[in-house]
């Protein structure tokens, strides 16, 4: 006769977030041995495989909404919001850090280099609500980030970020479709072509 049986894989231990984190965590990512976080203020603090604070340095003026810690590369790219240029202009950055290279902001404080900056909504790109994020990293150094938003759009960035060597272009869905865009899902096909995909719409080309 068969009975069930429990099996423990894994232990649990609970751990908690070093005090010196004091603002609202937005998001998070990890990669190459380290946890990155992202604050409502704009800090983004990078922590050890024991949870132990290793730095913190100020990604964004206001919020960090996104961030992605890159494998191949020692690079951070984070999305939040900056100050506004003009009215007309919106305040939300796309940066990319290279943790590698660090400078000095102080006496006692440092933070890694900012290799590339860029305004994610332009009146070619407007403005619209972002609602998921992506990094693909394709043959080195090129790299491509898919910002998908609420009204069916992504906006895609491909290129060589530290050498600031870029194009941008973005996806529509089938205007007879209004579903938002909640989901980005990236393959590689024989070439190495990243392809991103809004797994609930098909896609066109603009």
């Amino acid at each position: 006769m068969y009975q069930w049986r429990k099996f423990d894989f894994f232990e649990e231990k609970k751990s908690r977030i070093p005090e010196e984190i004091d603002g609202k965590i937005e998001c998070c990512s990890s990669g190459r041995g380290k946890i990155v976080l992202g604050c409502y203020d704009g800090t983004v603090s990078l922590l050890d495989r024991g949870l132990q604070l290793l730095y913190s340095f100020p990604a964004h003026s206001s919020s960090v909404l996104y961030l992605q810690q890159l494998k191949q590369r020692n690079f951070l790219v984070t999305v939040g919001e900056d100050e506004q240029i003009s009215l007309q202009q919106s305040g939300t950055c796309l940066k990319v850090f290279d943790l590698a290279k660090m400078q000095d902001e102080g006496s006692s404080t440092s933070s890694p280099e900012c290799v590339q900056i860029l305004r994610v909504f332009t009146n070619q790109f407007p403005e619209a609500k972002i609602t998921s994020f992506l990094v693909l990293e394709e043959a080195p150094p090129i790299i491509f980030i898919a910002i998908g938003l609420d009204n069916g759009c992504i906006y895609c960035i491909q290129g060589d970020m530290a050498r600031k060597l870029i194009k941008r272009f973005k996806l529509q869905v089938d205007y007879a479709h209004s579903n938002k865009t909640t989901l980005l899902l990236m393959v590689l096909d024989s070439e190495w072509m990243a392809k991103p995909f809004n797994c609930s719409q098909s896609l066109r080309f603009q």
